[in-house]
């Protein structure tokens, strides 16, 4: 077993690597920020098991890929340790940690999966109609190729801090955009859904094949 101690700081402009947005954190690592986040063979070719530990204030709300398995209360209540699930083996551009002021809905797919939609506390207008189309998707998939949902949860946080459209493993990120239309968000939504299987679950070797992922997602 190898240990590395290291320190990195949130970028404040860029949406990059760990990033800070209005006091809410959210990385973002396609295609090679991951290793601003930590050592790393940053590759797409090579999968990874993550095994995810946060330790936040009390009053924010942290998300990373996999559901949470166990949440620790510290210094009287303040402060709470959020252990994840471990991922399945993926790339290390597909993780994904949020730390912020955030609620969320909940649906269930007709198989019976959980859908996760986290919003900015307080903007749950239009977050349920968004939440089913979230679900339609899933449903959808799992219908037409017969593959069910990897994952135990799938969720999607909807913020104006995020870059416009992620494919995270089980953790989408999407803009939430003043200019932004119901169709706009669903067709983000939908696109970003179809990547759990082309992107996700099925990878490519190298960059320069990436044409493949966005193909699917944008053709189905």
């Amino acid at each position: 077993t190898i240990t590395i101690e290291y320190t990195i700081h949130p970028k404040i402009n860029d949406k990059e690597g760990l990033y800070i947005h209005d006091g809410n954190y959210i990385t973002h690592l396609e295609p090679n920020y991951a290793r601003q986040l930590l050592p790393c063979f940053d590759e797409p070719s090579i999968r990874s098991i993550f095994n995810v530990t946060i330790k936040i204030p009390s009053n924010l709300t942290g998300i990373s890929n996999m559901p949470t398995e166990k949440v620790t209360k510290e210094n009287n209540s303040t402060e709470q340790t959020i252990k994840f699930q471990p991922t399945p083996p993926m790339c290390t551009y597909l993780l994904c940690i949020c730390v912020g002021h955030f609620s969320f809905m909940r649906g269930i797919t007709a198989a019976n999966h959980p859908v996760n939609f986290y919003f900015l506390r307080g903007q749950e207008e239009g977050i349920l109609e968004l939440l089913q189309v979230a679900t339609f998707s899933v449903d959808w998939m799992e219908t037409y190729f017969k593959v069910p949902y990897e994952l135990p949860v799938l969720q999607f946080l909807f913020y104006e801090g995020c870059f416009r459209g992620m494919e995270n493993y089980g953790l989408i990120i999407l803009e939430k955009s003043a200019n932004s239309t119901f169709y706009m968000d669903s067709k983000v939504i939908m696109h970003e859904t179809v990547h759990q299987w082309f992107g996700d679950l099925v990878e490519i070797k190298w960059w320069d094949s990436i044409w493949l992922n966005e193909g699917f997602a944008e053709f189905i």
